[in-house]
Formats: structure tokens, sequence, C-alpha cells
């Protein structure tokens, strides 16, 4: 519990220590304004201590605390950062305003970039109006708005008043002659408080031999379709690769928009440790599964006739599984460990 000048702990574990020295700022210099608005305090402590793992453990063990933080958060359908039952502890300090909190904070800097986002909060830090006083988000929006000379309601009537989270499927081709890669993105959200959820959205491009790309555009309607110049055959494509958006059950198909594929066919156990098997029970009918690693080399190459895959012999690591069946082909991620 943090305090002024002083905070009190009951262990010296380093994540507790960068959230409880967050208060100081976040918490005691500036406090919320009402318990609706606890994310003030609670989401930057939270993601303060996040911003100690990106510094001190490097970029990939960030990525991996993104990526928990979303599971936590998507494990329910619904959750919103504002609070609605300020009238009790179990109300006020649920799981979301910690995780989705810091996640909120973390898709403004996604979206608004590294310079805006700091300098923005050090401006709220330093507001003589807020400083040694009270604040609501309204006064933190404000600050993000005048830094960035953007209106950013939509934003916050999605993440903060908002429920749950959005789900993509997305559908691609690849024109060998002209080289561009066309892409349509839908969004399904799992409560039916948002419609939409207005978002930057990244995909990482895999092609035969070649350095995965990122190329990043932004989705403001359902089914908006995008064109990108990629001088090299596309093998596959990952959506929201390094974790910057809250989201979850997303799919990615070739040429496909045939429902009934992305949802008869999977692949278990995810993660597995050797075996894989492709479970079809609307008996699609299948030509092969191919494998590729995250650089797009093909590592294994089956004709398919239904028994399960081994994965012995290939590295502890992010696998895309490319199942070419008559309807079309499925790509899908799988993990070994």
């Amino acid at each position: 519990m943090e305090h002024t000048t002083m905070s009190f702990m009951g262990s010296w574990e380093r994540d507790i220590i960068a959230h409880e020295l967050a208060h100081q700022w976040f918490g005691n210099k500036i406090t919320c304004g009402d318990w609706e608005d606890v994310w003030l305090n609670e989401g930057f402590a939270t993601y303060l201590n996040a911003l100690v793992i990106e510094n001190f453990d490097g970029d990939t063990t960030f990525r991996n605390w993104r990526g928990s933080t979303i599971n936590n958060i998507t494990s329910s359908p619904g959750g919103s950062v504002f609070i609605t039952n300020t009238t009790t502890t179990g109300g006020i300090f649920n799981g979301m305003v910690y995780f989705k909190d810091a996640m909120l904070l973390h898709m403004l800097r996604y979206k608004l970039g590294e310079t805006i986002f700091f300098q923005a909060i050090q401006n709220y830090l330093a507001d003589p109006n807020l400083t040694y006083g009270y604040a609501r988000t309204i006064d933190l929006q404000n600050h993000f708005e005048n830094e960035n000379g953007t209106d950013l309601t939509e934003f916050f009537n999605d993440w903060f008043l908002g429920q749950g989270y959005p789900s993509f499927h997305l559908t691609w081709d690849y024109d060998k002659s002209s080289q561009q890669l066309s892409f349509t993105v839908d969004q399904t959200q799992s409560h039916s408080s948002v419609s939409f959820f207005e978002t930057p959205f990244s995909i990482m491009v895999f092609g035969d031999g070649q350095n995965p790309e990122v190329h990043r555009v932004e989705l403001t309607n359902n089914g908006q379709s995008f064109s990108i110049n990629i001088p090299y055959e596309v093998l596959a494509i990952e959506v929201n690769p390094h974790k910057n958006i809250i989201s979850k059950n997303n799919t990615v198909v070739l040429g496909n928009n045939d429902s009934v594929l992305i949802n008869s066919i999977t692949i278990s156990p995810n993660p597995t440790k050797g075996n894989l098997t492709v479970n079809n029970p609307s008996n699609i009918e299948i030509y092969d599964v191919n494998i590729h690693n995250m650089l797009g080399q093909e590592v294994f190459k089956s004709n398919y006739v239904g028994e399960a895959i081994s994965l012995k012999g290939l590295e502890s690591s992010i696998y895309i599984i490319e199942i070419d069946t008559i309807n079309g082909k499925l790509l899908k991620n799988e993990a070994k460990f």
C-alpha cells in the first residue's frame, strides 16, 4: 500500500516495488476524483510495472506480458475500465481495474506514438489544476487530445466506457503479377456495448526466405479492404503479432470467406508437446497440411490422410499450419513447447 513519501509492502518483489512506487505519482500526486475513475491510479501503476519489464527484461518479455494480460482480460466477454459498482471493494478493485486499464494505456501508446504518449502524461502530471489534487478521466483525455491534436472520444467510448473486445477475421489473396497483397478485415465484438472497435491494426507478412514484415492500417468500419505492395510471394499472415491490441479468436483465411471452413477445422492440442491432430467433424476434404516456421520456410509437408501429425524434431516455437482443402486454404498458428 502506498502512502505519501512511503510505501508499505508485504514482500520485496520487483513488481510490487514498481507498482507501489508508481503510486507516488499516480495516486498521491494526482488521485482519482471518483472511484469510477480508479484506473487513473491502478492502471498507471500496473502499466509502469510493465514498463519496468520492458526496460529491464527486453521487448520479448514485454510482449509476453502483453499476451498473458490480454488472455486474462479476454477470459470474460464483458468487463469495463469504467467502474459501475462503487459500493463494494470487490466492485472497485476487480481484475479489470489492473489489467484492462494497463492495456488501455498501452493501446493509447500504440495509437499515438511514443513521443506524444509520454509527453501528454508529463503534461498531465504537471497540470497545476490537478497536481496534489483530483482528476477525472476527461482530464487525462484532454491532455492526450491537446498533445495529439485529435479527438479521442471514440477511443474512450470503446475502451473505457465500453465492454469486451474485438475478434478479427482477415481474408487475403496475393497477386504475383502485380505483387499486390489484398486483404479484407471483418470484426465481431464480444459484448453488445460496442458496435465496432476503431483501432490501428497490424499484420505480419511472411514470405519464403524473407524476414517477416509488419504493416499497419487503420480500421474505422467493418469489412474494410486494403492493398499493399509486397515484392515477394506471401505465404502467411499473422494478425496482431506484437499483442498491441486487446483481441481474441482472430482468424486468417487465404482467398476464402467460408465461415463453415473457419469454424469446422481446428487443430489440437495447442500448444503441443509432440503430436498435432486436425479436427474435421464436417468431413471437409483436406488435400495436405504444410507447416512453416516464422520465417515462412516450409519445415513439414504431409499428404494428409487423417492421422496425427508428429512435430518431433521441430524446435519449440510458433508455427504456421497451412491446411489445403477443397474449399480453400486455412491458416492457423500452433505453438510447440
